[in-house]
């Protein structure tokens, strides 16, 4: 299950305190260390988000902190068969939940350079976006199936992402919004839906 929210513009200074209140202690402190109020939003929303699934996936009341693994990948000590994974871009917070390892990316799709193109695709990854009647977003596809991969092991964005092959085996990318992509990679690939939440839903 993907939960999914774009809600970002709707929350305020106002709000910060109050969603603060309902963060663990670790999540808190890393929120606040953000300097400006887009920063903590998606620190926080992020959270929330995982939180909400968590709860509703698997009925546990508790919130708990996420546990980091030497890769840097959040994971649940006390609960080492929930798989999840974060992500966000400036439009849309995501939170994946699986029975087995995942990554999951979404973006945006925006302007680019041949040098980041380059640096970041292989000849054939060039060509198919050379060749697309909309390269900004042939490239974003190909961005977060990379980026998916790559947290899906922990290594997330220093990995060598020109390396990576982005038509693995096990991967589900997505055409969101008018112009987005929401990718999922997992080691065993099974159906996904995308659950819409409202900033309502927060108030547990």
């Amino acid at each position: 299950m993907i939960y999914y929210f774009s809600d970002l513009d709707m929350i305020t200074e106002k709000n910060i305190d109050m969603y603060l209140a309902m963060l663990p202690e670790l999540r808190r402190k890393k929120a606040l260390n953000y300097r400006f109020l887009s920063g903590k939003v998606t620190c926080i929303i992020a959270y929330l988000l995982f939180l909400y699934g968590y709860r509703n996936e698997y009925g546990y009341k508790d919130t708990p902190d996420f546990d980091t693994k030497e890769n840097g990948k959040p994971y649940l000590i006390n609960h080492p068969d929930i798989h999840f994974n974060i992500s966000h871009c400036s439009k849309a917070v995501v939170c994946a939940f699986s029975k087995n390892e995942i990554g999951i990316d979404i973006e945006t799709s925006r302007k680019t350079t041949p040098a980041l193109i380059k640096k970041v695709c292989s000849d054939e990854e060039i060509y198919e976006i050379n060749n697309s009647s909309n390269p900004e977003l042939s490239f974003c596809k190909i961005w977060t199936e990379k980026e998916a991969i790559s947290k899906l092991s922990g290594e997330g964005i220093s990995s060598d992402l020109k390396k990576i092959n982005s038509n693995g085996t096990y991967t589900q990318s997505y055409f969101y919004e008018p112009d987005m992509y929401i990718t999922i990679a997992s080691n065993k690939m099974e159906a996904i839906e995308i659950n819409h939440i409202k900033l309502s839903e927060f108030e547990f």
